[in-house]
């Protein structure tokens, strides 16, 4: 501005022109600031209106200027190293704001990048497979992608597990095998530069089943080809584990197959 100016916000809720009782902030000349120029910072919720009056600090200062306006992304879970730990369950969320963090995949759908994204972390609660969708539960065109979640943020091509953007009917839908107890990354976003919105994304787990006790093949069945099994892998041990011979899934194949198969 050529001028000594003054700015006041206020929250566009009430009578025009607005009170005392509106006014969220206000400037006069800022620090730092040349010219005698003035400067607001406040923290704002998205879709909240506000309004902005600018000014002169006396009945002479006026003039011409330009008005500039930024907003700061503030979005908790933007970067893969602030991920939300998220277990079953549907978890709302909101893009808008969110820059892009991760990586584009060549396997994935379109150019392979989710855009605009926002991140979650799972842990699984048994071996099975992960669903995550947001199935007709966002109001812009979706893209979703899912990790093992290790010390490297954003993950790689390496730890990529499975990602989709437009499913079947629906919007995005990711499966994905999961082993009790790992940690997973979920990478929410939208199919192009700018997609971006509200919605809700949900996270099933469809647990494998027990093994079977004595079932030293993984057969299904009982029967003498397990002690052939435990007799051929006798003295393995799994570490803590389990593997082929292994009847009573404790980690090693010794003479308590035997008896487990009997």
């Amino acid at each position: 501005v050529n001028f000594d100016s003054v700015i006041v916000m206020y929250t566009d809720g009430g009578g025009h022109p607005p009170s005392n009782a509106q006014q969220v902030a206000c400037n006069d000349d800022s620090q730092g600031c040349g010219g005698f120029s003035s400067y607001i910072s406040l923290e704002v919720t998205a879709n909240t209106p506000f309004l902005i009056r600018v000014g002169g600090w006396d009945a002479n200062s006026r003039g011409t200027g330009t008005l500039f306006i930024g907003l700061l992304s503030v979005v908790p879970n933007n970067y893969c190293s602030g991920a939300f730990d998220v277990g079953e369950g549907a978890y709302n969320f909101n893009t808008n704001c969110a820059d892009t963090d991760g990586v584009a995949h060549a396997g994935c759908q379109f150019d392979g990048q989710t855009y605009n994204d926002v991140w979650y972390r799972y842990t699984a609660t048994c071996t099975g497979d992960l669903t995550v969708s947001t199935c007709n539960l966002a109001d812009f065109d979706t893209d979703l992608a899912i990790y093992s979640a290790t010390e490297v943020c954003p993950p790689g091509n390496d730890l990529l597990l499975g990602c989709n953007d437009d499913a079947v009917g629906c919007a995005s839908v990711v499966t994905v095998p999961v082993e009790n107890g790992l940690s997973y990354l979920i990478r929410v976003g939208g199919y192009q530069a700018g997609d971006a919105g509200f919605g809700a994304l949900t996270l099933g787990i469809a647990c494998a089943p027990p093994p079977c006790e004595g079932d030293a093949n993984g057969d299904g069945a009982v029967n003498f080809a397990d002690i052939t099994d435990v007799l051929a892998n006798f003295g393995a041990d799994y570490g803590g584990g389990t593997g082929p011979g292994d009847a009573n899934h404790d980690g090693m194949v010794n003479f308590a197959d035997i008896t487990n198969v009997l």
